[in-house]
């Protein structure tokens, strides 16, 4: 059967509108001539054929002949699309290249035309984004229509582009992207190759066969890896199970633009400030849609807002779309705008950057299980019974705890339109939302309703900073703490220390005249090595920053105080964002501090 998979036709995205070039180069067919598989509805888990041959005709129009399996739900799916039911086609894709070709001051009619994609899979789907692109309309060679992207592609396949990242953002201008001096190719074997050895590690190279496939990120894989129910993971990580409002049985339903119903063009048309402005007088005329959504997801997470709801996935500004695409991520489309919203949010705390898995949308509290003990092995004789042991399991919870900021708004900002005003903000709330998951992830105590820190968390190895300062033994002992507790395999080990450290350890040599240092080309032991403001005085963490849980509940809760500015015609926007943050295996960290 032939069919019309793709073509130059518009389609607009929350970012502007996109355009898949066909033109010479742009498209890269390697997988196309190597058998692409045929899904339903996107699935990687329904194959229902293959790809057998392709073309880009002189109309710019991507088709290609699809042969169906002969599995029984195959053979359904292919008796409806002979019944003339099922005549949508929709192609999955990576984007690693995208220009700006149009813009306006508002965004309103930016323009980007992807001249680097690369299509991955075609799909038989009910609805898509471009009524002429299906069955039986592939012959017509006069047509120019072809799908990019349906919706149901992009909860699934938007792949990443260069950076091999599932994360979100619009496509960077040329300029960014040539800016961008990245080994592109070597971002994304590094990608596969860790999503790889995770699922190998965990028995699910099924699973990581087709994250690869599908350009999902390490982070979102590690995800994918605790929601699995029924299969607990080697190192003692399991499905996590929710507590309270959100019943048990695995992950709570997360709540996003998506859940809410909310298409791109409504995430780009929602405004912040006129949300701001409308709680202030408490006219909400002019922001009916914003109410609109706060009211939604009220409802959604059973309890009022203190002022409005606002979905993580409106903090997203234009700049941290630029910043994603500029790595070669994915266009986003509203089921993975929530995602992201992670991205952004690890590139701004450095615990995400070091690697730590953000959950967010969670409801109720949530427990994720690990294995305290297990099962015991025998080496028997013959007629001799095995003795039976049982497997020990606990779990860690993450409970809701509230972290809230004041963000000043004078009267200037309120009457200003423009949306880098508006950018603004949104990154405030960002920014201060990172920063605080920085400050009690890396040193909270837990007390005032605060998340335990790795310095404070019970479990953690120790290590003692000699007088002289941070030394060449020390830093080995703390690896050794880790890797004693049979904390193995590729993981995401980094060292975190101070400024002053991060100095200290590139002038200490690790052993008198020897001009090796302890810290060369941003490595120390091996592994890569940050420094925080965060971090107290001569202090010292190593450790698997994977095995760091983020939970972020619900959405954001905005406040507006019209009384503290009064004087000034200004405002304070107070923001509350529930949030913790747990470690799965305290074991897999070691911290050293002096006596």
């Amino acid at each position: 059967m032939r069919v019309a998979c793709s073509s130059e036709t518009p389609v607009q995205r929350f970012y502007g509108a996109e355009i898949l070039d066909h033109g010479a180069g742009s498209v890269r067919t390697q997988r196309l001539g190597l058998g692409m598989p045929v899904l339903f509805q996107h699935s990687l888990r329904e194959q229902i054929g293959v790809v057998e041959e392709w073309e880009i005709g002189p109309d710019r129009v991507l088709r290609a002949w699809l042969r169906f399996s002969r599995a029984p739900r195959a053979e359904e799916i292919w008796q409806d699309v002979r019944d003339g039911i099922r005549r949508n086609i929709s192609v999955g894709y990576m984007i690693h290249l995208a220009r700006l070709e149009q813009t306006s001051d508002d965004g309103s009619e930016d323009v980007y035309r992807v001249i680097d994609w690369e299509p991955y899979e075609v799909s038989t789907v009910s609805a898509g984004a471009d009524p002429t692109a299906g069955v039986g309309r592939g012959f017509d060679t006069a047509q120019t229509g072809g799908e990019t992207m349906s919706a149901e592609a992009t909860s699934e396949t938007r792949g990443a582009g260069a950076g091999g990242g599932n994360g979100g953002g619009a496509p960077a201008a040329a300029g960014a992207a040539a800016g961008a001096a990245r080994d592109l190719v070597a971002e994304e074997r590094a990608r596969a190759a860790e999503i790889l050895a995770l699922g190998d590690r965990h028995g699910q190279r099924a699973e990581a066969d087709a994250a690869v496939l599908a350009g999902t990120t390490v982070d979102a894989f590690r995800a994918l890896l605790l929601e699995r129910l029924g299969a607990p993971e080697p190192s003692g990580e399991g499905a996590p199970t929710a507590r309270g409002a959100a019943g048990a049985g695995g992950r709570p339903p997360a709540v996003s633009a998506a859940t809410l119903g909310m298409s791109g063009q409504d995430v780009r048309q929602y405004r912040l400030m006129r949300a701001i402005n409308a709680a202030a007088t408490g006219d909400w005329k002019a922001a009916g849609f914003e109410r609109q959504v706060s009211l939604a997801i009220a409802e959604e997470v059973g309890r009022d807002a203190r002022g409005f709801y606002v979905p993580h996935e409106v903090l997203l500004s234009r700049r941290d779309v630029e910043k994603a695409s500029g790595k070669g991520a994915e266009l986003v489309a509203t089921t993975l705008m929530a995602e992201a919203f992670i991205d952004v949010m690890r590139a701004r705390a450095l615990v995400g950057q070091l690697g730590a898995v953000i959950l967010p949308g969670l409801i109720g509290d949530v427990d994720i299980p690990r294995k305290a003990a297990g099962a015991s092995f025998y080496w028997l004789g013959e007629k001799v019974d095995v003795t039976v042991s049982e497997l020990a399991l606990q779990t860690v919870p993450l409970t809701p705890k509230t972290v809230a900021g004041a963000v000043p708004v004078t009267r200037r900002m309120r009457k200003q339109s423009s949306l880098a005003v508006e950018q603004l903000l949104r990154d405030d709330l960002t920014d201060g939302i990172a920063v605080q998951i920085d400050q009690k992830l890396i040193a909270g105590d837990g007390t005032g309703n605060t998340p335990v820190g790795i310095m404070s968390a019970t479990g953690v190895g120790s290590e003692v900073v000699p007088v002289g300062g941070i030394d060449w033994p020390t830093l080995v002992a703390m690896e050794t703490d880790v890797r004693s507790a049979n904390i193995v395999g590729p993981g995401s080990f980094a060292y975190l220390t101070t400024p002053a450290g991060r100095g200290a350890a590139k002038t200490t040599e690790k052993s008198d005249g020897t001009g090796l240092y302890l810290m060369e080309g941003g490595e120390i032991n091996g592994y890569r090595a940050e420094d925080s403001t965060n971090v107290p005085a001569n202090a010292w963490i190593f450790g698997d920053w994977a095995q760091v849980l983020i939970g972020m509940w619900g959405v954001i809760d905005v406040q507006v105080d019209t009384a503290a500015l009064a004087a000034r015609d200004g405002l304070v926007v107070r923001v509350f964002q529930d949030l913790d943050t747990a470690l799965r295996l305290p074991a897999a960290f070691s911290v050293a501090e002096p006596a």
